[in-house]
C-alpha cells in the first residue's frame, strides 16, 4: 500500500511537469518562425543529452545498476524539479512580501536568497520517490543517479546525506557497501 501511493504521487507530479513544462511548445500560439527557432534549440540541446545519455546508461549498465531506476531518476528530474521550484519560488516570494513589506534589504538580494534554499533542497525530491520506490544501497548507483536527476551536485548531496545517515545509525561505510568505485 505504501509504495503504490508513494509511486501514485510520483506519478502525479511526473504528469503534472510534463505538462508545465511542455505547454509552452504545445498550445499553438507560436509562429512559424519561432517553432523553427524552437527545433533548433532543441536539436543543440540533443547534442550534450545524447552522448550524456549514452554515458549514464552505460556506466548503470557496467555497474549492474537497474535500468528502470535510472528511467525513473531521469524522468523524476526532467518534470518534478521545474514546476515544484516555480512554484515554490512565487510561495516564498509572496510570503517575505507580506512578512517584510518595506524591506530594502530582501528586494535587493530576495532572489539570491530565496532561489538557493528552496531549489537545492527541492532537486533531492525526485532521488527520495526513487528511492523509496526502488531500495539501492551502493553508494556508485546514489552517485549515478544523483547525477541523472540532476547532474553532478544532486549525486554529491545524495552520497554525503547518505553517508551522514550511516554516521548517525553508527554503521561503517567501506568497500563491501560499494564506496570505491
Amino acid at each position: 500500500m505504501k509504495k503504490s501511493s508513494i509511486l501514485f504521487i510520483f506519478i502525479l507530479l511526473l504528469c503534472i511537469g510534463l505538462q508545465y513544462e511542455t505547454i509552452y511548445y504545445t498550445d499553438g500560439s507560436r509562429s512559424g518562425a519561432e517553432y523553427g527557432l524552437m527545433g533548433v534549440s532543441i536539436f543543440l540541446a540533443l547534442f550534450y543529452m545524447i552522448p550524456a545519455l549514452y554515458f549514464l546508461f552505460r556506466i548503470g549498465k557496467k555497474w549492474e545498476l537497474p535500468k528502470k531506476v535510472l528511467i525513473l531518476s531521469l524522468l523524476g528530474g526532467m518534470f518534478l524539479l521545474g514546476w515544484l521550484s516555480s512554484f515554490a519560488n512565487t510561495y516564498i516570494h509572496d510570503l517575505l512580501g507580506v512578512l517584510f513589506p518595506d524591506s530594502p534589504f530582501l528586494n535587493a538580494f530576495e532572489s539570491a536568497i530565496v532561489a538557493p534554499l528552496v531549489e537545492e533542497p527541492l532537486k533531492l525530491l525526485p532521488l527520495v520517490f526513487v528511492l523509496a520506490l526502488i531500495p539501492v544501497r551502493k553508494l556508485k548507483f546514489l552517485f549515478l543517479l544523483g547525477i541523472a536527476s540532476h547532474w553532478t551536485f544532486s549525486g554529491l548531496a545524495v552520497v554525503g546525506v547518505y553517508l551522514l545517515y550511516r554516521a548517525y545509525k553508527g554503521q561503517k561505510v567501506g568497500k563491501k557497501q560499494g564506496l570505491i568505485v
